[in-house]
């Protein structure tokens, strides 16, 4: 052809439908390799699994019936679109491969036992920054063990949560973008980076999920007691000991075995009951 913008514009139509077809098989090739890895361990969560299609670049895994304090759970597989246009748009969008897990807990966070963990080249989460001027403020440090992490909480009980949840999460080799444990459904929020599929097991990060559901709601082991709300046992030791009246002399009441007495002085000062029949 001697035209080589008429070149030009055939070049970019195949490689545009090459693309179309490349991207089809990738992900959806992705997408069941991933689902495949998830099955098994699936039980961990719940039971009565599902799974649905939306296109070819993502596939939205179901748990309809949690178990222990998970109510239910979704998990959304979302690949990178590998066509030629979409993919450069993705590209210069910070688009990656990604599993996102949504969990809804039966019970909510105990108060003060939620935290962000996020990426320190990202953005801060927003429910951080809309809490900078409240009494509920969050402190946002550098994770010690890897400077690409922070981590912002409200008590330190949050904070020692977020930093061994996040060392596990490390140790077992995944990509964490964020992880979010709120006081409102969906109770948790974990998004990982997904450039390969993961090599570790599915059931260590589902386990971890459970676990991390009862943790989140139970209060710290070293929080008082409400001073409104005594123990039983400090109402019974009150109602045990009751300090007698003192009786004046000459006056008749009750004994402990039925009878009436009468208390009169001695002379060394005591008083002394007389019966009356």
């Amino acid at each position: 052809m001697d035209n080589p913008l008429l070149l030009l514009l055939l070049v970019l139509m195949v490689a545009w439908v090459g693309s179309y077809f490349y991207s089809f098989q990738h992900n959806r090739g992705k997408l069941r390799q991933l689902a495949s890895w998830l099955k098994e361990a699936l039980p961990i969560l719940g039971s009565k699994p599902s799974s649905r299609w939306h296109g070819a670049d993502r596939l939205d895994v179901l748990v309809n019936e949690g178990r222990g304090n998970i109510r239910e759970a979704a998990i959304v597989l979302g690949m990178q679109s590998r066509q030629l246009i979409k993919g450069t748009i993705s590209l210069v969008r910070h688009g990656r491969d990604s599993m996102t897990v949504l969990i809804s807990l039966t019970r909510p966070p105990f108060d003060g036992n939620e935290f962000e963990i996020f990426e320190a080249s990202g953005p801060i989460p927003r429910s951080v920054l809309a809490a900078v001027d409240t009494p509920q403020a969050w402190q946002t440090e550098d994770f010690p063990r890897a400077n690409s992490h922070k981590i912002a909480f409200r008590t330190d009980n949050g904070k020692e949560i977020a930093k061994r949840t996040l060392t596990l999460l490390l140790d077992d080799n995944f990509e964490i973008r964020r992880f979010s444990v709120r006081p409102n459904a969906p109770h948790f929020m974990l998004v990982f980076n997904l450039r390969k599929v993961p090599t570790t097991e599915a059931a260590s990060l589902l386990r971890l999920i459970r676990t991390l559901s009862d943790e989140v709601t139970r209060p710290p082991k070293n929080s008082a007691r409400r001073a409104d709300k005594p123990s039983k046992n400090s109402q019974r030791k009150a109602q045990a000991f009751v300090e007698p009246e003192p009786a004046l002399p000459g006056e008749t009441r009750p004994g402990p075995d039925g009878y009436l007495r009468t208390t009169n002085h001695s002379k060394n000062g005591h008083v002394s009951p007389e019966v009356e029949e």
